[in-house]
């Protein structure tokens, strides 16, 4: 056992035991007994002071090592800490070493790994090329070395000039008789050569074979804990049994208690605690038990007696489990009390964190960050044009509450890599914030198209923001990771309709980066962008900040064909469109014949315009139907823009219209229009008298006109929902044209696909010109709205 404590805070009784002879007893807290035992791969580090701390700077002697020639310790030369040694290469033909000896058992194993951090300075330069590392194996008593092991790291340092790398070698031994071990590191014949012309030395590591490999066991660790009534515990401390388990000997792995022994624990009597904790799956691992009074003094009394400890080991199965491409996601792979820097397939980005098990939305356990800027990431392999998602579910305890700036957010974060790992574009969930609810698991979603370049995806979790005032925690659990697209999406004849095939950001630099599927930006630099923050459709959409700036997109359309263009137009109340009536926002569909390369007026026809009368934060519906050209070979455009006939006199110019959920089909069906959509009027009256027609050629026939009162020659009079928006509080608004003498019924479908129509309102009388419909439909449901009609008239 090892007492790490002061005097007089421990001591073994023989007055009170559990059984055999003696005890343990703690009588302040903060003072512990510990045992450490092997579990796999090496022991801890045999150097002392292996960082060269101990000791004075200026070209001195580290404490416990030994130095020959040129060098010395100095406070420049650390990675870390305050020491670092130096071998000073601007002093010509100078050669130097520094090393340890200690003392080993071969019965602890014949394998021996020296290991230390080296940075060379550029100019750094040996004639011989002679940098070095040494395990020498000696006899005590002997004169010379039975064997000498050498690795010449020269070349290394000065192909990663001032950088710290870790330079290491790995020796059996093969003479039974060796007891004494010498690590060494040195240099010679420098060559002065002007400038930084140091190398410098920290952090070294001797380690040996610890000859068992009980990677990803199960230790238990149980024992007895003892309040006499006569010393009374008292205060907050607490007294418990600790399993451990560190990397290399000196790096924490995880750490699980057995549970507190209390003011409030029985005395007079001996309470049983038992804890589990499974060794890491890798490494070179030691497992340490301890028993200890830990916790504040402030009003602390009395003593706590341990005994009857026992270690033992077991395997329990356990199967490592993927959610996408994501190893670990719910983090029951890793023992509970496990830091950031060993959770199983993670890679840490802070220190603030471990697994926990107080609070689990799936399982067992849940990872749980304790302080900003922490982030937890897992990398996979990405194809640039994909969409991939990521998500997991967010959670502060109310006893935890999260509190402090108003800047704290957790997120999960997916970003795109390059080769190289730099990140090139990145996505995030909403926000968890402080004003979250407390004691709620919230999901986290978050998608984004992989850009031009993408070699890799990462997942992240991660709590970002001010440590100002803070205090609370996170947990997060159940992250996942999955493919959702695979290339472009269609709406009927359109590429990318919604704008949700891409990346987001400035539409000429994604044209620039062929980032733009489908569409054709005509504009200039900062007058369109595929923006995230509002939209109708699952992602993006397309934002247009001032007039005359097209995004176009053609198709191959057949000759004499009557084709209808619908879509979705916005304007956000943080960025409001106003205009003095000048400008608008429109839809365009047009032609060009026999390979023109622009459309001519009369194959262009034009949406409503959507004004800076429109209200704000409100998706209105518009749509425009026209009828393609006679011609051998005939081309169709789509246009987006914002119109204006007095761009420079447009003095209350401003804000930002959106556009998204564009849909192209081809109209079935129909009496073929001539271009601008309208029917010859002589043509007309004949065609109206034919109910099966459609003399109007805007899609309803005359017999459905006439049930519905609208007009048989006028293609823009027919029944349809002219708006359809969301109002701020979730609700969905539908607007259509009305007639005296009907009733109508309002529909809605929750799953397109089947078909299924479930209807919400029937019975509903017109009210010319217009009828209005409100609907709120569950959370979460994005539903398809239809309008249906019956003549009173006989």
């Amino acid at each position: 056992w090892s007492w790490l404590g002061g005097t007089n805070a421990g001591y073994i009784a023989r007055s009170v035991k559990f059984d055999e002879e003696q005890s343990l007893a703690i009588t302040y807290p903060n003072n512990l007994m510990q045992q450490a035992m092997p579990v796999s791969g090496f022991s801890g580090n045999l150097l002392l002071n292996p960082g060269f701390e101990i000791g004075s700077a200026g070209n001195t002697e580290p404490t416990s090592w030994t130095r020959s020639g040129e060098g010395g310790q100095e406070l420049w030369a650390a990675e870390t800490g305050t020491n670092g040694y130096v071998f000073p290469g601007w002093i010509n033909d100078s050669y130097g070493s520094i090393g340890q000896t200690v003392p080993v058992s071969l019965s602890q194993g014949n394998i021996f790994r020296f290991s230390i951090n080296g940075n060379a300075e550029e100019n750094f330069t040996s004639s011989s090329n002679e940098t070095w590392m040494r395990i020498e194996f000696w006899v005590n008593g002997e004169a010379s070395p039975r064997s000498v092991a050498t690795n010449n790291i020269y070349a290394g340092l000065k192909a990663d000039p001032n950088r710290w790398n870790r330079y290491e070698m790995t020796v059996t031994n093969t003479i039974p008789e060796v007891n004494l071990i010498k690590a060494l590191v040195g240099y010679g014949n420098a060559q002065s050569a002007g400038g930084a012309q140091a190398a410098m030395f920290d952090n070294a590591s001797l380690v040996q074979s610890a000859g068992l490999n009980n990677n990803g066991m199960s230790y238990v660790l149980e024992g007895y804990i003892y309040n006499p009534g006569t010393e009374k515990f008292a205060g907050s401390a607490y007294g418990a049994y600790l399993l451990e388990f560190y990397n290399n000997g000196t790096d924490l792995v995880s750490v699980v208690d057995a549970g507190q022994f209390t003011a409030a624990s029985p005395t007079n009597s001996w309470v049983k605690f038992a804890v589990t904790n499974r060794a890491p799956w890798s490494g070179s691992v030691q497992g340490r038990a301890s028993a200890a009074i830990l916790g504040s003094d402030a009003g602390f009394g009395g003593a706590l007696y341990f005994d009857g400890l026992r270690l033992t080991t077991t395997n329990i199965p356990m199967t490592n489990t993927q959610a996408g491409a994501l190893w670990n996601p719910s983090f029951e792979y890793t023992s509970k009390g496990t830091v950031l820097k060993y959770i199983d397939n993670w890679t840490a980005m802070g220190n603030a964190g471990q697994i926990d098990d107080t609070y689990t939305f799936a399982g067992s356990k849940a990872l749980k960050i304790f302080y900003p800027e922490t982030l937890m990431a897992q990398t996979w392999d990405a194809t640039p044009g994909y969409r991939y998602g990521s998500s997991g579910y967010a959670f502060t305890p109310s006893s935890e509450r999260l509190s402090g700036s108003s800047s704290l957010q957790a997120l999960v974060l997916l970003q795109y890599l390059d080769a190289a790992g730099n990140v090139l574009l990145s996505y995030a969930s909403h926000a968890f914030t402080t004003n979250t609810p407390a004691d709620v698991w919230t999901n986290l979603t978050v998608s984004g198209v992989a850009p031009g370049g993408t070699v890799y995806g990462r997942t992240l979790v991660s709590l970002l923001g001010s440590g100002s005032n803070f205090s609370g925690s996170v947990y997060f659990d159940a992250i996942s990771q999955s493919l959702v697209s695979t290339g472009t999406t269609m709406s009927g004849l359109l590429v990318n309709a919604g704008f949700d095939d891409g990346a987001p950001g400035n539409c000429m630099l994604l044209q620039n980066t062929n980032q733009l599927p489908g569409w054709t930006w005509n504009g200039g630099y900062n007058a369109g962008f595929i923006i995230l923050d509002y939209c109708l459709s699952p992602y993006q959409s397309l934002a247009l900040t001032y007039p005359l700036n097209p995004i176009t997109q053609d198709f191959t359309a057949q000759s004499g064909k009557v084709y209808k263009l619908e879509g979705f137009l916005f304007s956000p109340s943080e960025a409001k469109f106003t205009s003095d009536g000048s400008s608008w926002g429109q839809m365009s569909l047009s032609f060009m014949t026999n390979g023109a390369a622009t459309p001519t007026p009369q194959y262009t026809r034009d949406s409503g315009k959507f004004r800076g009368s429109q209200p704000a934060d409100t998706w209105v519906y518009f749509s425009v139907i026209a009828t393609s050209p006679a011609s051998a070979v005939v081309t169709g455009r789509v246009t987006c823009t914002i119109q204006s006939t007095d761009l420079y006199g447009d003095f209350d110019l401003g804000g930002a219209i959106l556009f998204d959920q564009l849909s192209l089909t081809e109209v079935t069906n129909q009496v073929p229009l001539p271009p601008g959509g309208g029917a010859p009027s002589s043509t007309l009256n004949a065609m109206a008298m034919i109910p099966s027609a459609d003399a109007d050629g805007d899609g309803v026939s005359n017999a459905d006109e006439a049930i519905a009162g609208t007009s048989s020659t006028d293609p823009e009079s027919y029944l349809r929902i002219t708006s359809q928006s969301m109002l701020p509080d979730g609700r969905i608004m539908i607007t259509w044209d009305s007639e005296e003498a009907r009733i109508y019924t309002v529909s809605r479908s929750d799953d397109i696909i089947s078909g299924l129509f479930n209807i919400l309102g029937t019975g509903i009388p017109g009210t010319p010109p217009q009828n209005v419909y409100i609907d709120l439909p569950p959370e979460g449901v994005v539903g398809v709205y239809r309008v249906s009609v019956k003549n009173l008239l006989p």
